[in-house]
């Protein structure tokens, strides 16, 4: 986990607002240094292959916005020099954007793990990220999350090699 600055007031929200925005598709970032980045606006929906909006679709319907966020490599210079390296399921993140859905990025450190996460209704979490998060990160999604869709992606270096998903209720 790289050095981690604490949240600063209100910056969770200025995040949210961004990916929120109903004009703008973006993918948006918060660093480990608390600043926030945003992806160039994304191509609309319509020039996503079909069977992949499909695909996100059969994860994340496209008839409700939802608040998608991914847990992952966040460091901007790493993400600069390679961001598909870094998150293999990048495209996947800006794909849900295109859809319509908010989508937030930041690296899970658990000075911000529940307020990053609250109301979330899909938790995308890369793997090998999941030694640095807090013990109890599970339960942590469980009481802040509004729905308990939690998909962990498995991965060798920069290939996907599976993904699950992971029940928090019953």
């Amino acid at each position: 986990m790289p050095a981690v600055k604490p949240l600063v007031d209100g910056i969770v929200q200025q995040a949210r607002d961004f990916a929120f925005d109903p004009v703008n598709r973006r993918l948006v970032l918060v660093t480990p240094e608390r600043r926030i980045k945003t992806s160039t606006n994304l191509a609309p929906r319509e020039t996503l292959p079909r069977p992949f909006q499909t695909h996100l679709e059969s994860i994340a319907p496209a008839t409700e916005q939802w608040l998608i966020v991914g847990i992952g490599m966040t460091d901007f210079a790493a993400l600069k020099s390679d961001p598909y390296r870094c998150i293999p399921f990048l495209g996947t993140l800006e794909g849900f954007a295109q859809i319509g859905h908010a989508v937030l990025l930041f690296e899970g450190h658990a000075s911000a793990f529940a307020a990053m996460c609250e109301n979330a209704d899909l938790c995308i979490i890369d793997n090998e990220m999941i030694p640095y998060l807090q013990p109890d990160w599970i339960n942590v999604l469980s009481n802040v999350m509004r729905n308990d869709y939690i998909i962990r992606i498995r991965r060798e270096g920069a290939e996907i090699v599976g993904a699950e998903r992971l029940r928090v209720r019953n």
